[in-house]
C-alpha cells in the first residue's frame, strides 16, 4: 500500500504569481477502520508537521523579488529566522539585472547580466 511521506502545499497570489511553498512530512498514525476492520493510516491534518517553507515577495516599485527558505522548529513549533536568502531582479525575460544569495552570515552578489537559468532558482531548495 503506497503511504504519502510529505505533502507539499503551494500558495499564489491574486495574479497567480508563486508566494509559499510549504513541505510537511506525515508522522505514521492509523485508525480501525471498524466497516473494514482493517487499520488505515490517517491523515489529519495533525498528523503532518511542517519540514520547511519557502516565501517568494515581489517589490514592485524596484522589480526586485526576494525569496527565504525557512525551517522547522520543532521545539519552538514554529519557523526559525530565514536558512537561505535570495534577491534578484530580472532585467528581461532571459538575464537578471542583479542577483544575491545569502546564508547565514555569509553573502553572494552578482550584477548585471546574469543569463536567467530556472534551474538557477530551484538551487534555493537545495
Amino acid at each position: 500500500m503506497f503511504e504519502p511521506k510529505y505533502e507539499v502545499k503551494y500558495a499564489y497570489d491574486a495574479n497567480g504569481d508563486f508566494t509559499k511553498k510549504e513541505v510537511c512530512a506525515w508522522n505514521p498514525k492509523y485508525v480501525l477502520n471498524d466497516k473494514t476492520g482493517r487499520w488505515d493510516p490517517d491523515y489529519s491534518e495533525s498528523n503532518w508537521t511542517p519540514e520547511y517553507c519557502i516565501v517568494q515577495k515581489k517589490d514592485l516599485v524596484n522589480n526586485f523579488v526576494y525569496a527565504e527558505l525557512l525551517r522547522w522548529n520543532k521545539k519552538e513549533n514554529s519557523y526559525d529566522a530565514p536558512a537561505k536568502s535570495m534577491v534578484f531582479q530580472l532585467n528581461d525575460a532571459n538575464h537578471f539585472n542583479y542577483l544575491a544569495f545569502q546564508k547565514g552570515d555569509k553573502y553572494d552578489e552578482v550584477v548585471n547580466n546574469i543569463n536567467y537559468d530556472r534551474g538557477l532558482l530551484a538551487g534555493l531548495v537545495k
